[in-house]
């Protein structure tokens, strides 16, 4: 009987053991379960923010091809070119200018007259 008993003993101190194995196993893997649910959370918040960054690209996308209609064309940029070089506006005078040049023409004209 006494061997029977020590090997209940053994036996019983070998359940308790594993129960703590497993006690701890349990634990160990809550924690990581926890630890996992963290980084899944941070996950799907750098998902959001990426996913409403992209939505912006896309509303500014957007705008910008809307505009695209108002930017010169390069063919409407040559047309005008060509006008400006035609019409050359380095040519034109002030008003000064003009005012300066009547000015000096009328007084020659006077003298003239005054001279007959």
């Amino acid at each position: 009987m006494d061997s029977i008993e020590k090997r209940i003993k053994y036996i019983e101190s070998r359940v308790d053991l594993l129960s703590q194995l497993v006690g701890n196993v349990e634990h160990n893997v809550i924690e990581e379960a926890k630890k996992f649910d963290e980084k899944i959370q941070f996950i799907n918040n750098e998902i959001s923010k990426l996913k409403k960054e992209i939505n912006d690209l896309k509303i500014k996308i957007n705008a910008l091809l809307d505009q695209l209609s108002l930017f010169a064309t390069s063919e409407r940029v040559s047309v005008i070119e060509k006008y400006i070089d035609l019409l050359d506006p380095f040519e034109f005078v002030t008003r000064k200018e003009l005012e300066r040049i009547l000015d000096k023409k009328v007084r020659e004209i006077l003298k003239n007259i005054e001279k007959q």
